[in-house]
């Protein structure tokens, strides 16, 4: 594994890396590659010039672009970077699909709960979108690292991401990507939700005609009428939701079949479980109500939308905060 510094500026300016090992200065000439430093054989991670910014360290990445870890050379503030995937910077269907993501982010705006994009364009043969770069840790590797949430701490995620939901939606889009892969968990309990790669239009959501073999989305949080090609609307955000919340609770998702397919299908089956309620045994019954509520198989036996489903939680959160709380001996509580 690579240790990747953050790189003297000023010498990238000048077309040099500085060896953090040997003290060696060195040519820079290539860009987000990893190289073995010429005078040590420590390795490097060469970074690459965007427009202002200094890309140089992966963040990671999907099916359309990878994202690093950037400095904008004038002010020094950091950011997070997003370029089209290399292999398919010239193949038309990305690059739409790129700038639709950038200008969703930018028209959905500014929230407390989201990632705003700063900027978006092309330069030096490159597509790209400028975000904040928010310090904290995504969801997913929360629930792995705490094996499950509590109930509380649970609601107060899932309420939050309502927050930026109604948001996005007051702005007349849908965001259709809901997993916690794309949530970030900040120091101060805030989470702040990015990637708009399928927010689309509500009008459009409710329009669609996806064959099953042409729908997007995470396998394990997509709502049932995408799989089908059938209309979305909030409801589907509910459903996706509900996964999340589930999988807080229990520590692992609804579905665990390894094969993409398996669990597509399970997602649409008549067969599945009524309740979650032998799953969440130490929940309330108010809450795995909810849950089931929310991830029921057809759109109608869901909440219609997020306002009643934000009443009935944060009834949960306060039945929950003023519930006395009992714990064993030697027993430790989980946040």
């Amino acid at each position: 594994m690579i240790e990747i510094q953050i790189p003297n500026l000023d010498m990238l300016a000048d077309g040099e890396l500085l060896c953090s090992s040997c003290g060696k200065t060195i040519a820079w000439d290539k860009v987000l590659q990893a190289s073995p430093c010429p005078a040590c054989g420590n390795m490097l991670y060469y970074p690459m010039t965007i427009r202002n910014y200094i890309l140089y360290k992966p963040l990671g990445g999907g099916g359309v672009g990878h994202v690093f870890k950037s400095y904008r050379m004038v002010t020094r503030q950091k950011y997070a970077v997003k370029i089209l995937q290399r292999s398919k910077k010239d193949d038309s269907h990305y690059i739409r699909n790129f700038l639709r993501e950038a200008h969703a982010g930018i028209t959905v705006g500014d929230h407390k709960n989201l990632i705003k994009i700063a900027e978006y364009g092309y330069d030096r043969g490159e597509f790209y979108v400028v975000m904040p770069f928010i310090e904290g840790e995504r969801l997913d590797i929360y629930i792995q690292r705490k094996k499950y949430i509590s109930e509380q701490r649970a609601v107060n995620i899932i309420l939050q991401i309502i927050e930026a939901e109604i948001h996005i939606s007051q702005r007349g889009f849908l965001y259709r990507d809901l997993k916690p892969e794309n949530i970030i968990l900040e120091r101060n309990g805030n989470i702040r939700m990015f990637d708009y790669g399928l927010c689309i239009r509500k009008n459009d959501a409710l329009a669609q005609e996806f064959t099953p073999d042409d729908f997007e989305g995470s396998p394990l949080y997509i709502p049932p009428e995408r799989i089908v090609g059938a209309s979305e609307g909030e409801y589907s955000e509910i459903y996706s939701l509900g996964m999340i919340l589930f999988h807080m609770l229990k520590g692992r998702p609804y579905f665990s079949e390894t094969e993409i397919n398996d669990i597509i299908t399970r997602h649409v089956s008549s067969f599945r479980i009524l309740s979650v309620k032998g799953y969440l045994k130490n929940c309330s019954k108010g809450l795995v109500s909810i849950i089931d509520r929310m991830i029921a198989r057809k759109p109608d036996m869901r909440y219609p939308d997020f306002q009643p489903l934000k009443k009935d939680l944060e009834a949960i959160s306060k039945e929950l905060h003023d519930r006395p709380s009992v714990f064993l001996k030697g027993s430790k509580s989980v946040s």
